[in-house]
């Protein structure tokens, strides 16, 4: 089948030079794979090329975060100082393109949306994240922050996540960096292992019901030791907040009992 012209149009903008013009297209792309069934073989085609134009546009950048010559303050500095440094960081760590087909949300649970790195990088500040520590992101997509954590901070980090076609990707993005410091589990978050973290980061990935659930266990290891939980505001008694909000989030940490 031929592809549309418009199809042909989206195909060339994605394969562009240009950052906002790949960006813009993809998200294209994936609406016009959810609108128009009749075109999904092309629109999967163009998707697919696509995204391994963007990893031969970020080839140099990922052989310095395959051989650990990019990490920490020089790779903070590299995003801070792009202009568009989300849509940047999630070419780079293979990240931009979310499978085209979505499985049915549980009841519950939110639609996949990347975290921003200005909230990631405030988490980090403010929890004084390093080598030693542990990060466990509930509800972690694609792995945004559970590589940047690493990344940037040397910690171990560790992402929780239910659908399994995010979690089969991110697992596939680490790999392609060679990092070993992170981990992905697929699993309900009121259920799974959350570990001993030293920070717990949450960006809205369920409605109310799943999220009281899940502050219930965290609760119960925060009565065992300190804690940081990154979320939206949280008005938990065993939590008070440290930091000023940064966009939705706020950093909490532990209250012990006098």
């Amino acid at each position: 089948m031929d592809s549309p012209p418009e199809l042909h149009a989206l195909s060339k903008l994605a394969r562009s030079e240009e950052l906002a013009d790949r960006s813009f297209a993809n998200g294209v792309l994936r609406l016009r794979y959810a609108r128009f069934p009749e075109e999904r073989p092309q629109t999967k085609a163009a998707y697919d090329e696509a995204r391994a134009c963007s990893l031969h546009f970020h080839a140099k950048t990922r052989a310095a975060l395959q051989d650990g010559t990019l990490r920490g303050g020089a790779l903070r500095k590299l995003l801070e100082e792009h202009p568009s440094p989300d849509p940047f960081v999630e070419e780079v760590l293979e990240l931009a393109h979310p499978p085209l087909d979505e499985a049915p949300l549980p009841a519950h649970h939110t639609p996949y949306v990347a975290s921003g790195l200005t909230e990631v990088l405030h988490a980090l500040d403010v929890t004084r994240l390093g080598p030693g520590d542990t990060l466990v992101d509930v509800g972690a997509g694609l792995g945004k922050v559970v590589l940047l954590a690493h990344l940037l901070t040397g910690a171990r980090a560790q992402g929780v996540e239910l659908d399994g076609a995010l979690v089969n990707q991110a697992r596939a993005s680490a790999a392609s960096l060679g990092l070993e410091g992170v981990e992905f589990v697929q699993g309900d978050a009121r259920e799974v292992e959350l570990g001993d973290a030293k920070v717990y980061y949450l960006f809205s990935p369920f409605a109310a019901e799943v999220l009281e659930a899940v502050l219930a266990r965290l609760e119960a290891i925060a009565a065992r030791r300190s804690l940081f939980v990154c979320a939206s505001p949280t008005p938990c008694a065993w939590l008070t907040p440290v930091s000023a909000p940064s966009s939705w989030l706020v950093v909490h940490r532990t209250v012990h009992p006098a």
